[in-house]
């Protein structure tokens, strides 16, 4: 091929460490307590919390630079002495509950968007019908010989709007709606480490994006 995708150019193995057993690409992402994951402006108990929106971001960014044949790995690395099971299994149903409802949100507007598309098309259908209509019993009245053509052209943009919708946003969702699928099924890890580790024994694949959420928490991790 003479062009290639923006995800054939991307050389994703230095972004991200791969595990080829399970055939995943692996999103690594520092915290220091497990609030780090939630809305600072959010004080309702970390149960019912929201999740902070710089950190759904990242992730999302990070899943979009994965292609979908790839499975993907969200693992969390923080201190040991901040370890709570508890707070973990809570964090780790706040995630795919949060891929699930997004799951949800966008299968109803991929419904929402074929109702419409069925209402243009209908609209447009009548229009023309009208259009053609109109040509018959008007064919010898000049004056009136631009009615028809205004009736063809709304019938037409009505028509354009169903492929629009069908074919271009519908399979944007679409799209949208197997990235929050993969993120939903993901498997979610935490790796816990002691405060007097040797950062200098650890590397990390740099990336622009994993400096982008919480740049000053981020930690160099093991490469596994």
């Amino acid at each position: 091929m003479l062009f290639k995708s923006k995800m054939e150019k991307l050389d994703l193995r230095k972004l991200y460490r791969f595990n080829r057993e399970k055939n995943a690409y692996i999103i690594d992402i520092s915290i220091d307590y497990y609030r780090d994951l939630y809305n600072d402006w959010d004080f309702s108990p970390f149960k019912r919390r929201d999740l902070d929106t710089d950190l759904v971001l990242f992730i999302e960014e990070c899943s979009e630079e994965i292609p979908l044949r790839y499975k993907v790995i969200i693992n969390f690395f923080m201190p040991l002495d901040m370890r709570d099971l508890e707070k973990e299994k809570r964090s780790k149903a706040g995630l795919n509950n949060y891929f699930k409802y997004m799951l949800y949100k966008v299968e109803g507007d991929i419904a929402k968007h074929r109702i419409r598309a069925s209402k243009y098309a209908l609209t447009g259908s009548v229009l023309v019908m009208i259009a053609f209509t109109l040509q018959k019993f008007i064919e010898h009245l000049i004056y009136l010989s631009l009615l028809p053509e205004g009736f063809f052209i709304g019938g037409w943009v009505f028509m354009w709007e169903v492929f629009t919708i069908l074919f271009f946003q519908n399979a944007d969702r679409k799209a949208k709606l197997r990235e929050y699928r993969r993120l939903m099924e993901a498997e979610v890890n935490y790796n816990y480490y002691a405060e007097n580790y040797s950062y200098e024994e650890l590397t990390l694949p740099t990336s622009p994006k994993k400096s982008s959420y919480k740049s000053d928490a981020l930690k160099q991790i093991k490469k596994g």
